[in-house]
């Protein structure tokens, strides 16, 4: 009877072990999902900045090369080229602006005025922001669907991710618990333990080592193992209570 009694109490701690190391594994994951969740919103929040950046850059040099009244269009033309072929387009814009509007300042012959001068020094910058404008366009449209659903799951990973801090927490062992693992251990040996739990006490490697008096150098090796994780470092209370029992123990020998 006291035997199965104390069976049940080791299950018990083995099993409040458990699940805490499944919490604890769980917080990762989770933790690492809501991080990347939000590292892809930011990324995505991020592209859209330099799209716009871009756009504004590409505007600013073609109303170096357009007249004010042609802009608009030539702007919007070349965009809409751009999604069907930006290399293309970014040619035509480089060696036929005028193609899609008509350039500023005036050319006889050999001689310009400084605003069409200024116009075909502007082309490549143009033509160069011209393909950049498309390629940020296009990752922004992949990245929107995904960036959007981890914007709207970010949230309630990371309090999932409490949750789950808050569970592991209040599953750590206490003083008390560790000091009754401790007694059981050494009031059965780690052979009868061995017996009475078969294949689950291959989860008591703390209990063992307590057993055996080998606690302090299995820490060491073992801190902030999966069995442990936060909790490592109040395991050194079953140390002192294996010692409080022991001396108890020998004490008693000597009364006797």
């Amino acid at each position: 009877a006291e035997w199965a009694r104390d069976v049940a109490q080791l299950r018990e701690h083995i099993e409040r072990e458990t699940t805490r190391e499944r919490a604890g594994d769980d917080w990762q994951r989770v933790v690492k999902i809501a991080s990347d969740a939000e590292g892809l919103a930011e990324r995505f929040r991020d592209t859209v900045k330099r799209l716009e950046q871009s756009g504004d850059r590409l505007q600013a040099q073609l109303a170096q090369v357009y007249r004010p009244a042609d802009l608009p269009a030539a702007l919007a033309r070349l965009k809409h080229e751009a999604k069907k072929d930006p290399e293309a387009t970014a040619q035509r814009l480089r060696e036929r602006p005028q193609e899609f509007g008509r350039l500023r300042g005036q050319e006889w012959g050999p001689i310009a005025t400084p605003d069409r001068h200024r116009a075909h020094q502007a082309l490549p910058r143009a033509a160069d922001e011209l393909r950049q404008v498309e390629q940020l366009r296009q990752e922004v449209h992949h990245l929107q669907p995904a960036a959007r659903a981890a914007e709207r799951r970010a949230p309630t990973l990371r309090q999932h991710a409490r949750d789950l801090a808050e569970t592991n927490f209040r599953l750590r062992p206490e003083d008390h618990q560790l000091r009754h693992l401790g007694r059981l251990v050494v009031r059965h040996g780690e052979r009868n333990i061995l017996a009475m739990l078969g294949p689950a006490a291959t989860t008591l490697r703390l209990a063992r080592a307590a057993f055996q008096g080998t606690l302090g150098r299995t820490v060491v090796s073992m801190a902030a193992d999966r069995l442990l994780g936060p909790a490592a470092g109040p395991v050194f209370l079953i140390g002192r209570a294996v010692e409080m029992v022991r001396g108890a123990g020998r004490e008693g020998g000597r009364e006797r």
